[in-house]
């Protein structure tokens, strides 16, 4: 996707913050569309709706394991030396 409005990045971690809440549904994301500290605490320029939460993640599949090894092993290195 080029441009896309909202970064992947954003996706992510917005997903991520939905899990934080112990909520696994795109669905929930809804309730946190409209909360400033919501956005502000997890640094996203913009809360996608669950259509767009649903299908970028979808879209992003198995295509996002190899960045997510490849910043975990970069992490880890960080951290041990």
């Amino acid at each position: 996707m080029q441009n896309p409005d909202i970064k992947n990045g954003d996706i992510a971690i917005a997903y991520i913050g939905l899990l934080c809440q112990g909520k696994n549904d795109f669905d929930s994301i809804e309730i946190f569309r409209q909360d400033p500290f919501f956005k502000t605490s997890l640094g996203n320029r913009q809360i996608p709706s669950s259509p767009t939460l649903r299908q970028r993640m979808d879209m992003a599949g198995n295509n996002w394991n190899t960045i997510i090894l490849e910043e975990s092993a970069r992490l880890l290195r960080k951290k041990l030396y």
